[in-house]
C-alpha cells in the first residue's frame, strides 16, 4: 500500500515568520509525521493545515497535505492541494506522482498519464517508481490501450517477480485482449471454432451440459475439428454415457497418438467407471503441477515432436506447435500477425484467443506460486466461484481478500453484486455503501445504489 509513501522532507519556514511560529511549525510537522506513519490521517490533515495557516508558502506542507487527502480518498482536494504545491515548487516529483494518482482516481486518465510520466522523468526512488509505473499501466487499461499497459507491466514484473498485484493486473490485461479477439471470432458467424470457443467457456463455468451441446455443434460443422474429441469424451463420461465417451477418447488418441491423458482415461475405463470429480478436474485443470516435460500444457493438445522451426510447416501449424509447447508469447505474436494479414481467418482468431487466455492463466498461476494466501489470490478464487454461480463461496473468498487488504478496490462492490444475485438486497446495499466509503467515485457502486 502507499500509506507510508510520505514526502519525508523537512519544512523550512519562508523566513518571514516569527521564531514562535517557526517552533509551532516544527512541532506540528513532528505531530503530522507521526500521525501519518501510524495511519491516523485525520490528525495529520489537521496538523498540516495548522502549518499552512502559519506559513502558506511551504510547498512541502501542501505536498504532504495533498498526500493525506489522497489516502483519505478525498481526491478533488488532493489534486487541488498538490497542484498548489507544484506551483510553489515544480521539482517535487513525489507531489507530481500523487497528483497523477489522484487524477487517475478522478477518471482523468490522460492528465494522470502526463503527471505520472513527468514524475518518472523527474526521478523517483524504486518504491515510488514502481507505484508510478503500476498506475500508469492501469491508466492505459482504463483507456483501453491494453498493449501499452502490457509493455509497462512485463518489465516491472521482471524487476518485481513476487508482486501479486502486478501479476493480477497483467493477467487481466491479457484477458482483455482475449475478449477482444473472441468478439472478432464471434462476428465470423456460425462456425465450428465459435462453438468450440463457447464450449470451452461453458467448461470453465462448470456448465457441462451446455458445453457438450456446443461441442456437438462444433463437430457437426467440422467433423475433422482438432481438440474436441478429448473434452467431448470426458463430458460424455460425466453424463454417464460410457460407450460414447470411450469412442471419443479413442478418436482423440487416433487423431493425436501423443495425447497421454486420453490414453490414461482409456486405461482407467478398462478397470472400471471413473468418478465424476476426477473427470471435472481433468476438464477444468489446464495445467498439472506434476506434469512431465513432454506432456502438453493444455490437456486438449499434446506436445508434438515436430520442430516449430521446420520451414515446411504452415504458419498456423507452427503457431499450434508453439502453443502446445507452452511458448505462448511466441504463439500470440504469430497468430496476431496472421490475424492482421487475414482478419477473417477463424482458426488464427481462435488460437489467438487461446494464447491470450494462456498468458493470463500463466500470470494468475504466478500468484498461486509467489503469494498463495494474498488478497489477489483470494480475489481470483472468488471470481472463479462467481463464474460457476457459486455466490456464497465467492463472497467468502472476497471476505478473505479484504481481511488481507481492507483497502483493495472493487471488492465490496463485487460482494454486493454477488449478494444481489442471491436476492440479498439489504446486504448488497451495505456493500455498495462500503465501496463508496473507500472510493466515492466508483461508478458501479453509485449506479447499483441508484
Amino acid at each position: 500500500m502507499c500509506g507510508l509513501a510520505i514526502v519525508m522532507v523537512g519544512l523550512t519556514p519562508s523566513g518571514v515568520v516569527s521564531q514562535n511560529a517557526e517552533d509551532q511549525i516544527h512541532a506540528s510537522y513532528q505531530k503530522a509525521r507521526k500521525a501519518m506513519l501510524e495511519g491516523r490521517y485525520e490528525e495529520a490533515e489537521e496538523a498540516y493545515k495548522a502549518i499552512l495557516k502559519l506559513d502558506p508558502s511551504l510547498a512541502e506542507a501542501h505536498a504532504n497535505l495533498g498526500i493525506v487527502f489522497y489516502l483519505e480518498f478525498k481526491y478533488p482536494e488532493a489534486a487541488e492541494t498538490l497542484r498548489q504545491a507544484l506551483k510553489l515548487r515544480s521539482g517535487l516529483s513525489r507531489a507530481r506522482l500523487y497528483l497523477g494518482l489522484a487524477q487517475s482516481s478522478l477518471g482523468e486518465y490522460r492528465e494522470s498519464i502526463r503527471s505520472l510520466e513527468e514524475a518518472l522523468a523527474g526521478g523517483l526512488d524504486a518504491p515510488y517508481r514502481k507505484l508510478a509505473q503500476t498506475h500508469l499501466a492501469r491508466d492505459y487499461l482504463a483507456l483501453d490501450e491494453t498493449e501499452k499497459a502490457i509493455k509497462i507491466l512485463k518489465p516491472l514484473l521482471d524487476e518485481f517477480p513476487q508482486d501479486a498485484d502486478l501479476l493480477y493486473t497483467l493477467g487481466k490485461a491479457y484477458l482483455r485482449l482475449s475478449a477482444r479477439a473472441a468478439e472478432k471470432l464471434g462476428q465470423a458467424g456460425d462456425t465450428a471454432r465459435v462453438h468450440q470457443m463457447l464450449a470451452e467457456n461453458f467448461v470453465t463455468q462448470g456448465k457441462w451440459t451446455e458445453a457438450l451441446d456446443e461441442y456437438h455443434a462444433a463437430v457437426t460443422r467440422d467433423p475433422n475439428l482438432r481438440g474436441v474429441h478429448y473434452p467431448m469424451g470426458l463430458l460424455l463420461l460425466h453424463q454417464g454415457d460410457v460407450e460414447a465417451g470411450r469412442r471419443h477418447l479413442q478418436a482423440a488418441v487416433e487423431a493425436d497418438p501423443q495425447n497421454i491423458r486420453a490414453r490414461e482415461f482409456l486405461d482407467q475405463l478398462r478397470s472400471g467407471a471413473l468418478p465424476k470429480p476426477s473427470i471435472e478436474d481433468a476438464l477444468v485443470a489446464p495445467a498439472s503441477k506434476t506434469r512431465q516435460p513432454a506432456e502438453a500444457v493444455d490437456p486438449v493438445f499434446a506436445v508434438s515432436s515436430v520442430d516449430p522451426r521446420d520451414v515446411s510447416l504452415s504458419a498456423l501449424d507452427k503457431g499450434e506447435l508453439l502453443y502446445g509447447r507452452g511458448q505462448y508469447e511466441d504463439a500470440t505474436l504469430l497468430f496476431a500477425r496472421l490475424n492482421s494479414q487475414s482478419p477473417r481467418n477463424v482458426d488464427a482468431l481462435y488460437w489467438l484467443v487461446k494464447s491470450y487466455q494462456a498468458l493470463a492463466l500463466s500470470a494468475f498461476e504466478g500468484i498461486g506460486r509467489v503469494a498463495p494466501d494474498s488478497a489477489r489470490a483470494h480475489q481470483l478464487l472468488a471470481e472463479s466461484f462467481e463464474k460457476q454461480e457459486r455466490f456464497e463461496q465467492a463472497v467468502e473468498e472476497y471476505r478473505m481478500a479484504l481481511s488481507r487488504d481492507p483497502r483493495l478496490p472493487g471488492i465490496h462492490y463485487a460482494i454486493g453484486l454477488s449478494r444481489m444475485k442471491m436476492g440479498q438486497w439489504t446486504e448488497a446495499r451495505k456493500e455498495f455503501e462500503s465501496e463508496l466509503a473507500l472510493d466515492p467515485f466508483n461508478a458501479g457502486a453509485n449506479f447499483r445504489l441508484g
